[in-house]
């Protein structure tokens, strides 16, 4: 059962240009065979078992089968819906743009005391170590501490943003891209973000 879920990895869904890159295997208990009524036997069964699997020969669980209800395998199914390499490539460009902002604050015209007001409102602390350094290593390695944690603070507010939009339709708070498309975008956003503390 299991092997024959692997040996699907990699083709393409029909009609879809993308490959599959998980599969779950089901394992039903014996006696589904022989009852009459397998809906309502499988919406009350709770001892399915099951298991998803992955290229490279990656596994979850890692070992044995999951057991639980239609519900829970639903759950897994949910989880393994986004791409590995969706996600992946997810994750480099969330750094990539954390580090877009960091490199923000390494720019000539970027003031220091900008950045000593930042690495307060952050609640930063130097590490000891640092005062054994030269003023200038100490300024740039504040400069990229708060340059870090003020991209992903970003990162984090614009993914907030996108979610709690669609939920407050009446509230009229605009999508990322759509404030992205004008020139007039920092009060675009700040007017966005307005809106959504008025919420919470």
């Amino acid at each position: 059962m299991e092997q024959e879920a692997r040996d699907r990895l990699g083709h393409n869904i029909e009609d879809q240009i993308h490959r599959i890159e998980a599969v779950i295997a089901l394992r039903y208990p014996n006696r589904i065979a022989t009852v009459d009524d397998i809906d309502e036997e499988l919406k009350n069964a709770k001892d399915l078992k099951y298991c998803a699997v992955y290229p490279k020969g990656k596994r979850f669980p890692t070992t044995g089968w999951l057991t639980g209800s239609v519900c829970d395998l639903a759950d897994l199914i949910h989880l393994v819906d986004v791409p590995e390499t969706a996600f992946e490539e997810a994750c480099d460009d969330l750094i990539g743009a954390i580090k877009s902002v960091n490199s923000y604050f390494f720019h000539p015209d970027v003031k220091m005391p900008i950045i000593n007001t930042i690495f307060k409102r952050l609640g930063l602390t130097e590490n000891p170590k640092d005062r054994e350094l030269r003023q200038k290593q100490r300024q740039e390695k504040k400069r990229e501490q708060a340059g870090r944690m003020s991209g992903a603070m970003i990162a984090n507010a614009f993914i907030f943003q996108e979610r709690i939009a669609p939920a407050y339709p009446k509230h009229e708070i605009p999508l990322v891209n759509d404030i992205r498309r004008y020139t007039d975008r920092k009060q675009r956003a700040l007017t966005a973000w307005q809106k959504i503390l008025d919420i919470n």
